[in-house]
């Protein structure tokens, strides 16, 4: 008898122990799945809303090609206020000042570009065009020392001939020819070898050509 007891009580741990066990095995498999499932159907989503705000830039390009600048707005803003989080909510914030700086909006233009920086995500090409438009808004809003903060430093190496480019022409807004000329040379030399670029030479001509720099 105390042997027939001894043989139920193990089978009864054991019984117990699967069932624990078991259990946490299926929880197990059970949060594997959400997470499988669940991510899956995030990258859908996300692939669904990146195909749609294609299409609405794709349709704010049309429309602002076509001078259709309400569409081009209303698009826009749909693509800032609906999906933040793609790029192209970036690339309607540049063109919404755009079509601000045509209309001679510019506090509209400068909120837009601020917009672009703040929320510049990894789309730093972008966040850097951005930069340098804002600086030259500042600078026909007569804000000179703002708009030369902005590009004062020198950004990654891809950038900086948009940046010292537009130093240079603050500079000479700001009456400061030598140090003018010393931003468009920066320019100049961080070209990519053999590149044309007439307009920045035309500038540093008029400054005294580059022999006097």
């Amino acid at each position: 008898m105390e042997g027939l007891e001894s043989e139920n009580q193990q089978l009864e741990t054991l019984k117990q122990l699967w069932q624990k066990y078991n259990r946490i095995i299926l929880i197990t498999a059970l949060v594997f799945l959400i997470v499988l499932f669940g991510g899956r159907y995030w990258q859908k989503n996300k692939s669904v809303r990146s195909q749609q705000a294609a299409q609405i830039y794709q349709e704010m390009l049309i429309a602002e090609y076509q001078s259709d600048f309400t569409t081009a707005t209303a698009k826009g803003g749909q693509l800032v206020a609906d999906f933040t989080s793609t790029p192209y909510a970036q690339l309607a914030a540049l063109m919404l000042a755009k079509i601000a700086v045509s209309e001679n909006n510019l506090d509209l233009a400068v909120e837009k570009l601020q917009w672009v920086i703040k929320h510049k995500g990894s789309k730093k090409v972008a966040a850097n065009i951005a930069t340098v438009r804002l600086a030259r808004v500042l600078e026909q809003q007569g804000k000179l020392d703002e708009a030369l903060a902005l590009v004062e430093k020198d950004p990654e190496p891809a950038y900086i001939p948009l940046y010292a480019q537009a130093r240079g022409d603050i500079l000479v807004a700001k009456g400061e020819p030598t140090l003018a000329k010393t931003a468009y040379l920066r320019a100049l030399d961080s070209l990519p070898p053999g590149t044309q670029a007439p307009s920045l030479q035309a500038k540093l001509l008029d400054l005294g050509g580059e022999d006097n720099a």
